[in-house]
């Protein structure tokens, strides 16, 4: 599931990238959107450029999670390392 949300957030994010703000404003021309565009380029520009940095910045980090193999302490099967073991405890003799 992280995997998924990743990709779409990385697919957001280079939809939203400001470099393309050219293309989506020749994209929508003569929609009510495109006019949006053309008359608030200032404001589209910065709320384009935070959203694609947080979609960037949220997408990675779910692909970084997604992939990263899990904690040994996190996983149940692994039984926890005893905190002293009983020869270095006895000095290497065995106890009475």
């Amino acid at each position: 599931m992280r995997t998924a949300r990743g990709y779409l957030l990385l697919g957001a994010a280079f939809v939203l990238c400001p470099c393309h703000l050219p293309l989506l404003a020749a994209l929508l021309a003569g929609t009510a959107v495109g006019a949006v565009l053309a008359a608030n380029t200032a404001a589209a520009l910065v709320v384009g450029t935070v959203a694609f940095a947080g979609a960037l910045l949220l997408g990675l980090r779910a692909l970084d999670r997604a992939q990263a193999p899990p904690c040994r302490s996190c996983r149940a099967d692994v039984e926890p390392a005893p905190l002293v073991r009983s020869d270095v405890a006895t000095g290497g003799r065995s106890a009475p």
